[in-house]
């Protein structure tokens, strides 16, 4: 259970999706009475796509998110990826 004193850092939370805390996804949801994990279900994940093989020169984040479109909603672009300084996850989709 979690308590924000804040009320944006709740809402960026909320709408925000799963979390990564210590190498391990959270996903928040607004507190119920009759919640029971065991019976919890998860709609959507998001998830990093890597494209292995694609060559450098497509590498342009409007081209990515084309590409991206094929799969499902993209969300982000990584920028250490498109910037060539590190990384190999390309987009974050919903």
């Amino acid at each position: 259970m979690v308590k924000f004193d804040i009320n944006v850092d709740r809402e960026r939370v909320m709408q925000r999706g799963p979390l990564m805390i210590f190498d391990h996804h959270l996903i928040a949801r607004p507190w119920s009475p009759d919640f029971m994990a065991s019976e919890a279900k998860v709609d959507s994940m998001l998830v990093w796509v890597r494209f292995p093989r694609l060559d450098m020169v497509f590498y342009d984040e409007r081209v990515l998110l084309i590409i991206a479109l094929a799969i499902s909603k993209p969300i982000k672009v990584d920028l250490k990826t498109l910037n060539m300084t590190r990384g190999k996850f390309v987009l974050k989709l919903d």
